[in-house]
């Protein structure tokens, strides 16, 4: 009698629920590995590990928690509650309404002829919209014209609009006396850390025959 049976080649290990290297045991000698999920408070830890022919994940992240209202403790400690992974005065939760009117569009008369007879002023508009998250609050908005290293212009007024919501505000107008570029600058100084600067050039010209005006 003459056994034709042979026995297949062994082979590594691996979390199948078999048997690979032949030696009894299924799924053995397969280490488990450390695992990490989760952030803020809610990061935890486990171990990836061979169950029933699967590699499982025992890692259980936590719960998130409230984080807010501004003032509350939960805006102070230093920990990140809702695990969103910003913490305290940087979570939405915590960050107070603001007002952050924003410069959309700064606009300026481009080019101006000095002119005897008619004379021509710079038309200066600021179009500023509101993306804070309250209303119709004022906040001072300041334009600065600067030609030949002298300060020519310097105005101050309070600009708003309704969250969402653009407006348009007129400064001036400005009536040159010298030719040369002025150099605008304008600003609003609102709750917001972010950088509301917007610049624009008047070029301003003599006009020797003072034949034509220029009404831009």
């Amino acid at each position: 009698m003459v056994d034709s049976c042979v026995a297949g080649s062994p082979s590594a290990e691996i979390c199948d629920g078999k048997d690979n290297d032949c030696d009894g045991v299924v799924d053995d000698g397969i280490a488990s590995t450390p695992t990490t999920c989760g952030i803020g408070e809610c990061a935890s830890t486990g171990t990836l590990s061979c169950v029933a022919g699967s590699m499982v994940n025992s890692c259980v992240a936590g719960t998130p928690q409230t984080e807010g209202p501004p003032g509350d403790a939960t805006c102070s400690d230093g920990k990140d509650n809702d695990c969103d992974g910003a913490t305290d005065i940087s979570d939405s939760g915590c960050a107070l309404a603001a007002i952050d009117l924003d410069i959309t569009k700064f606009q300026v008369t481009k080019e101006v002829e000095l002119e005897k007879k008619h004379p021509v002023s710079v038309q200066i508009k600021l179009l500023v919209k509101n993306n804070g998250t309250l209303n119709s609050q004022a906040r001072p908005a300041t334009v600065i014209g600067m030609q030949n290293g002298v300060q020519v212009f310097a105005q101050t007024k309070q600009v708003s609009a309704p969250v969402g919501e653009q407006r348009l505000f007129k400064f001036g107008p400005y009536t040159p006396t010298a030719p040369g570029k002025i150099m605008w600058t304008a600003t609003i100084a609102d709750d917001n850390p972010d950088v509301d600067k917007a610049t624009a050039v008047t070029k301003v010209t003599i006009d020797d025959d003072d034949d034509h005006h220029d009404d831009d």
